[in-house]
């Protein structure tokens, strides 16, 4: 007699903690799916799908996420006191005490190649969500983010996806996220257009996510300053010309562009809003 192929559990992203139950396959253009029917405590059931292939990694990475109280009880420990200080802050370097997520977050999100997808969702219904803001949801919120990180990573470098990469900042910072990296990509991606709107609205996510840093010495906070200060630079010179003139300080002095209402010539934009 034949062994019964066991479905692996796969909980429902919208209803975390809710009935799975699975019931047979779907075939589609893209591939095989599994169908799940989800039974929430509070609202009407309903079915998803989920790729065949990638369903025993995302079933994985949930049960792989660590205890809720592990992220406030590593937070509290802050970063190293001025009287016992790590090598690092002798340095004036980043305290691995106070960047633990850095190294457990690539750990716990495991192989990107395997977990990456089911990880964040960035097209479809279901964009915006996932294992990831599972995590956040039980205060995990700086784990998720180094994890995001290393999908980003794996999407940009290793599979040649770029627009994915990106959409992944775009809607982890519509998540809540604030962390250093993401609002600097963020607001790179914003920048890039050259607009005078996108660029203030670019610094304007780079100076949101300041105000949360607090004493957090992550190296990310650096790149993110040096971002703030790239776009305002370009924001001066998008507002006045060089005139060849210097200051008593050295620095150069600057015309006012003059920008018709009615231009002659006109042309159409580079990047698509």
């Amino acid at each position: 007699m034949a062994r019964r192929r066991t479905v692996p559990v796969v909980p429902c992203l919208e209803h975390p903690g809710s009935d799975v139950v699975a019931f047979g396959v779907r075939e589609t253009a893209a591939g095989r799916s599994q169908r799940y029917r989800c039974t929430p405590v509070v609202g009407d059931p309903h079915v998803f799908h989920v790729p065949v292939e990638a369903d025993v990694a995302v079933a994985a990475l949930a049960r792989l996420a660590p205890a809720p109280e592990c992220g406030p009880r590593l937070d509290a420990l802050g970063r190293c006191g001025p009287r016992d200080r790590c090598p690092a802050c002798r340095r004036g370097e980043p305290c691995p005490l106070d960047n633990w997520p850095v190294t457990v977050g690539p750990a716990a999100l495991g192989d990107p190649n395997a977990n990456a997808r089911g990880f964040f969702q960035t097209t479809g219904r279901k964009a915006g969500t996932g294992v990831y803001t599972q995590w956040r949801a039980t205060g995990l919120s700086r784990l998720a983010d180094e994890a995001l990180l290393a999908c980003a990573s794996h999407w940009r470098r290793r599979s040649g996806q770029a627009a994915r990469a990106s959409q992944l900042f775009q809607l982890a910072w519509a998540a809540g996220s604030r962390h250093p990296d993401v609002a600097d990509a963020y607001a790179g991606a914003l920048a890039a257009t050259g607009r005078e709107e996108n660029l203030r609205t670019a610094l304007a996510v780079a100076k949101l996510a300041a105000r949360q840093r607090g004493g957090c010495t992550h190296e990310g906070w650096r790149r993110l300053q040096a971002r703030s200060h790239q776009i305002g630079g370009r924001l001066r010179r998008l507002a006045g010309r060089p005139s060849g003139q210097f200051d008593a300080d050295g620095n150069p002095v600057l015309l006012r562009r003059h920008h018709p209402t009615t231009p002659r010539r006109t042309r159409t934009h580079r990047f698509i809003r």
